[in-house]
């Protein structure tokens, strides 16, 4: 899977699993949910750890360790998208002052 196609895929998960009704719902049920699904990091490193287990998407190749390769390609794909979220919204982001 093409590195830019993962992450354009993962973030419009994330943003999906954060926004939808029936994923609010489901954050509202505990604690330690609503957490997670208010932190774009969290649940980014879940999303894209799913993802790149799909994807077969692994930064560590040519080594490959089950889990552990996905589980960091996942950690590390959530942080670059989190760090250009911060980017785009410190650009671009209205400033209302009351």
């Amino acid at each position: 899977m093409n590195v830019i196609l993962f992450m354009g895929l993962g973030k419009l998960v994330i943003w999906v699993a954060q926004t939808s009704g029936f994923t609010r719902r489901i954050w509202k049920l505990n604690g330690f949910l609503q957490e997670l699904g208010d932190c774009d990091f969290c649940t980014g490193v879940w999303v894209m750890w799913i993802l790149a287990w799909f994807g077969q998407v692994n930064l560590l190749a040519p080594f490959y360790m089950p889990v552990l390769s996905e589980f960091l390609t996942g950690t590390v794909a959530s942080f670059a998208l989190h760090l250009i979220s911060i980017g785009w919204k410190t650009q671009y982001q209205i400033i209302e002052m009351s």
